[in-house]
């Protein structure tokens, strides 16, 4: 008898823990505008840029794959101004947490890969956040277009 709970228990943990993917894969779907972009450096200096610009998501048909993402943003820090306009794939991890964002080139070799944290998404809202090759911690704060 205890088997068969345990086993029941295991089961349904797995089928949640891949429904908040799927769940997460399917809430993040479409065209998000950047309204805050904030880098937070190693030492906790925040500097806020003024921005612009969208993050696209696109959706797939196996919600527990690889699908693809733009972004396009246009940014101005404090002694810093630059445009990110980049492409590539996006893998939500099965926690729905997370989520592996891989950048390609023009010849869809991939140059780099960033683990996001999605910190708010719902269905007018999205936080993410990474770290970069510096140990920058990137926020991003977005509303759905």
């Amino acid at each position: 008898m205890i088997k068969n709970i345990l086993f029941l228990l295991v089961f349904s943990l797995f089928f949640i823990a891949c429904d908040k993917q799927r769940r997460t894969t399917t809430k993040i779907d479409g065209e998000w505008e950047i309204s805050v972009y904030k880098i937070t450096d190693i030492e906790g200096l925040a500097e806020y840029a003024v921005c612009s610009g969208s993050y696209i998501f696109n959706s797939c048909t196996d919600k527990s794959s690889v699908c693809d993402y733009s972004c396009n943003l246009n940014f101005t820090f404090p002694g810093n101004t630059g445009t990110t306009i980049e492409s590539g794939t996006f893998l939500v991890l099965p926690d729905g947490g997370y989520m592996d964002v891989t950048n390609m080139n023009a010849m869809n070799i991939p140059t780099s890969v960033y683990n996001y944290r999605i910190l708010t998404l719902t269905r007018t809202d999205l936080q993410l956040e990474f770290t970069d090759s510096t140990n920058n911690i990137h926020s991003l704060f977005l509303k759905k277009k």
